[in-house]
């Protein structure tokens, strides 16, 4: 007999409720900043715009804030 194969959705829900809620928030809150970070290379590559072509920012700088993991740098880029 077959045993039914889990979907990540139960997988995550187990895992979840493993974990205080504390935990889960944290973990939600690292995982949108990186969605985040991501959207925004896409968003510059998707538009045609290199790094060194973003105004207010040096090449590097650009590079530097795609690559930051704290909220407050990428949001330079969202204004």
């Amino acid at each position: 007999m077959k045993t039914k194969e889990k979907s990540k959705k139960d997988y995550l829900d187990e895992l979840q409720a493993q974990l205080s809620p504390e935990r889960v928030n944290r973990a939600k809150s690292k995982a949108e900043e990186e969605i985040l970070a991501v959207k925004l290379s896409q968003l510059r590559e998707t538009m045609g715009i290199k790094q060194k072509d973003v105004k207010m920012f040096s090449q590097s700088s650009v590079s530097k804030i795609e690559s930051r993991k704290d909220m407050m740098m990428v949001q330079y880029l969202v204004v």
